[in-house]
C-alpha cells in the first residue's frame, strides 16, 4: 500500500496511536509538524527567547533537541543544551519540558485526583512533545538515528494512572490524545 502522505513510497509505519500507516519519511515529517504546532499552541517563540533543553540521554531529549535545532534555521532563537538545570542556565530562559503525551495526560489526571501540594508547580510549561505518543518518539529516534534511551519519569501514583490509561487506550484508541485536548480546552475556557 502506498503512503497517503507522499503517494510514492510504501506505507510501512503503523502504530495503534496513528489513524493511518505512513512511510518513514512522512512519519518523521508528521512528528516534526506536530511538535512545531505544539510550540505555537504553547505560546510560541520570539526571536529573543532562550530555550533550555536538559539532555538526559532520553529519547524525548534527543527529539526535542533535533526538532528545535531544525527550527532555528527558519526562526532565530537561542538554544542551550545542558546536562542539568542550574540557576545560571535558566536565568531569563524557558525550560523545555520533556513530557510526552503519556506524561502530560498522567500529570493532568493526577492534578484532578490529587490536588497539588502547596508551593508546587502544576503547569506543564513549555512542552513541545506533549502531543506525541512515546511509541512515535521511539520510532522517530530510530528513523533519524538520534540515539538515546527510553526513560520512565513517573512516580508510583503516576504509574498506576498510566496503567489505567493504557487499559483505556487498548479499548478506545487515541483516548490519551482526547484527554490531553479536553484539559487544554478546559484551561482555555477559564
Amino acid at each position: 500500500m502506498l503512503c497517503p502522505g507522499c503517494k510514492k513510497r510504501e506505507a510501512k509505519v503503523k502504530l495503534s496511536c496513528m489513524p493511518r500507516a505512513l512511510c518513514p519519511e512522512c512519519f518523521c515529517r508528521n512528528i516534526e509538524r506536530r511538535i512545531r504546532k505544539q510550540l505555537r499552541l504553547d505560546g510560541g517563540l520570539s526571536k529573543h527567547d532562550t530555550l533550555v533543553v536538559v539532555d538526559d540521554g532520553s529519547y524525548e531529549a534527543r527529539v526535542a533537541k533535533h526538532v528545535l535545532e531544525g527550527l532555528r534555521k527558519d526562526f532565530p532563537f537561542e538554544l542551550k543544551i545542558v546536562k542539568r538545570v542550574t540557576y545560571t542556565n535558566l536565568k531569563g530562559a524557558k525550560l523545555v519540558s520533556l513530557d510526552n503525551l503519556e506524561h502530560t495526560a498522567v500529570k493532568l489526571i493526577k492534578q484532578v485526583i490529587l490536588p497539588p501540594e502547596p508551593n508546587t508547580a502544576t503547569d506543564t510549561g513549555f512542552a513541545p512533545l506533549s502531543s506525541v505518543h512515546p511509541q512515535e518518539i521511539a520510532l522517530f529516534v530510530k528513523f533519524k538515528r538520534l540515539g538515546g534511551e527510553q526513560k520512565i519519569r513517573l512516580d508510583k501514583v503516576e504509574q498506576r494512572i498510566l496503567e489505567g490509561l493504557n487499559r483505556l487506550e487498548a479499548k478506545y484508541p487515541q483516548i490519551k490524545f482526547s484527554i490531553v485536548n479536553f484539559f487544554r480546552n478546559l484551561e482555555k475556557s477559564k
